[in-house]
């Protein structure tokens, strides 16, 4: 468990919306999924952009020249990468499997931060405020967790193709060996045209295309175009029978861009990834931190031998960042 400071401009009046939200979630407004679709226009098409990329990367030292024309896909709302500091919390002996032993968790963070109801004090309630307790009054809380005229590259760098050509050949490949949106009349092929293997290696490059553009713009932290990326996991969840993943993905969008406040919609958005060290290029989701912190709180700082108890590491873990900076 860690406390991540909100970043980005984020002030104490965009969270001061729980009475907002109370009703929001009391009587939902229903969405489709047609308008969720509408409001996330379609993500410029960066595929192409992907395949050359791979070939200046990995192909012979001839398409070296062209990484300069390369550039980058373009942005659409990214988070700036101001570097993250974190504050470890004490670790807990629960196993957060049902929702009461989940509520238990968020009962211990917030006794460890200090967030209580001054009503719930013992004692002189008008002397609450001595108790370095912290009342949020309305304020929510942010929880979180190839078709070529040649066989080989080889024989291809050598007749020297320029840019252009590139490009052409990249728009041939896309259209031959990624499923597009006419994926479905060539499903409905005639049984003696019909290419099982090759309609699956279609599938197969339009998702590992997804997961490479997925993985891009997360690092990149291009919150903009990771949230138009959602639909698509959405419906591949659902393809492979993961409907709880699909129901997630559609909650969270139909009460970011339906439902809560525009102030809370800029909070939640803009402090999704994280980034550890500052860098470009650098964004993590905030579950990585937790399982890097956990690596630490475990394995490296959680003792040996006799040593290694659930007591030490309890008694460690808040420890995690200052053993870092030794």
């Amino acid at each position: 468990m860690t406390e991540i400071p909100l970043s980005h401009g984020v002030l104490p009046e965009h969270l001061d919306c729980v009475d907002k939200l109370e009703e929001i979630l009391k009587n939902p407004e229903p969405v489709s999924m047609d308008q969720i679709l509408a409001y996330l226009s379609e993500v410029a098409n960066e595929e192409g952009l992907k395949i050359i990329s791979d070939i200046i990367e990995h192909g012979p030292a001839y398409f070296q020249k062209y990484k300069s024309d390369l550039g980058s896909p373009e942005e659409i709302d990214c988070i700036p990468p101001i570097k993250i500091t974190q504050v470890p919390m004490q670790a807990a002996d629960i196993q957060p499997n049902t929702s009461v032993q989940n509520a238990e968790v968020l009962a211990n963070i917030f006794a460890q931060a200090g967030i209580r109801d001054p009503k719930d004090i013992l004692g002189d309630r008008n002397n609450y405020k001595k108790k370095l307790l912290t009342n949020l009054g309305n304020k929510a809380v942010i929880i979180v967790g190839d078709l070529l005229t040649v066989t080989s590259l080889e024989e291809w760098a050598a007749k020297k193709p320029t840019w252009e050509e590139m490009r052409a050949v990249t728009k041939k490949v896309l259209l031959e060996h990624v499923a597009s949106a006419d994926m479905g009349a060539i499903h409905r092929q005639e049984t003696q045209d019909w290419d099982l293997v090759k309609e699956n290696m279609m599938l197969f490059h339009q998702q590992a295309l997804l997961y490479e553009e997925t993985s891009y713009v997360m690092n990149h932290g291009d919150i903009g175009c990771l949230e138009k990326l959602f639909p698509a996991w959405m419906y591949t969840f659902s393809g492979c029978g993961k409907h709880k993943y699909s129901a997630e993905f559609q909650c969270l969008l139909e009460n970011i861009l339906f439902r809560y406040p525009q102030g809370l919609r800029d909070v939640i958005w803009k402090n999704m990834l994280v980034n550890p060290t500052g860098q470009p290029d650098s964004f993590r989701a905030i579950d990585w931190v937790i399982e890097h912190n956990n690596l630490y709180t475990k394995q490296i700082y959680g003792g040996q031998f006799s040593n290694k108890t659930v007591e030490h590491v309890i008694k460690e873990s808040p420890l995690i960042e200052t053993y870092k900076n030794i």
